[in-house]
């Protein structure tokens, strides 16, 4: 799991500092950026409709905004 969070940081980097050689322009490059983090999101929406679940979003805000941020920050913090 750890492995797959590394690599997806790595690549948002990489893309980020790419797109930034080539246009030169920090706007057009967080266009991209944004364009990019709102179109996996709605990936990641149809995809659940597709599976018939519910994201955990719907389920609780305590769970999708507490809970699930607890979880990632004792898994980054004890896998250290």
């Amino acid at each position: 799991m750890m492995f797959y969070f590394e690599a997806l940081i790595h690549l948002l980097h990489h893309t980020q500092r790419y797109l930034m050689v080539q246009y030169n322009s920090r706007t057009i490059t967080d266009t991209i950026m944004l364009t990019i983090s709102i179109t996996a999101w709605g990936l990641q929406f149809f995809g659940h409709y597709i599976e018939g679940n519910r994201p955990a979003l719907f389920d609780t805000l305590s769970a999708a905004f507490l809970t699930a941020p607890m979880f990632s920050l004792d898994f980054l913090f004890n896998s250290v």
